[in-house]
């Protein structure tokens, strides 16, 4: 299963999708609901609002779809422990208390009183790039938060440093942005310290978001 099997595009000029509003409410409801997560695109420091990625993120609703018809005995969990599905769930299903800590966050990151705009963001271009978590700061500085599930320190290898460079260089052009970047890892456990991660100047980790 892929990390965001649920995600879905709706564009105002599609000719089957009624311009009267209602859609629109009904997706800004279930916003509100936390059931599904609005990524935007952004250019010169606004939304584009013609069109938006919608990301089911209800935890219940994941659960349901994801494991329903799959646990058929009692040992289920110990039988599956670190295959795919499993891992997969729990990488989005901390990713979404991440979301929802998100003043635990500012505080671990020192941005308690830095007014903020938080979103999720995904390419409109390929190749495809999707930043979990961006922190949109008074201060024309930008926090590019990484979210990662680990049940250990969380190593960041040569191939997950070129993949964030990457995305922060997407991040760069599609917004054509002038604001500092700044890439920021969020893991239960931290980050294990070697070459790539020595340059890391913002974290958080689990225990920051239940204080």
């Amino acid at each position: 299963m892929a990390a965001y099997p649920y995600i879905f595009c709706i564009f105002a000029q599609n000719k089957n999708v009624s311009s009267n509003g209602a859609l629109s409410k009904q997706l800004e409801n279930l916003e509100y609901c936390d059931i599904i997560r609005r990524y935007v695109s952004k250019v010169g420091g606004k939304p584009k609002k013609n069109d938006a990625y919608f990301q089911l993120t209800d935890l219940f609703t994941l659960f349901h779809l994801t494991f329903s018809k799959k646990l058929t005995t009692e040992d289920y969990w110990q039988q599956h422990l670190n295959t795919p599905v499993a891992n997969t769930w729990q990488g989005l299903a901390f990713e979404h208390v991440c979301m929802v800590h998100i003043n635990q966050i500012r505080h671990a990151l020192g941005l308690d009183r830095i007014a903020v705009e938080y979103y999720s963001w995904r390419s409109s271009s390929a190749p495809k790039a999707q930043i979990d978590m961006v922190i949109e700061r008074a201060d024309r500085l930008i926090n590019l938060c990484e979210i990662k599930y680990t049940q250990s320190e969380f190593v960041i290898t040569a191939d997950e440093d070129m993949k964030l460079r990457n995305r922060i260089a997407a991040f760069t052009r599609e917004t054509k942005t002038h604001c500092g970047i700044l890439p920021t890892w969020i893991t239960p456990y931290g980050l294990y310290r070697n070459e790539y991660s020595a340059s890391v100047q913002y974290q958080a980790q689990l225990d920051d978001l239940f204080v």
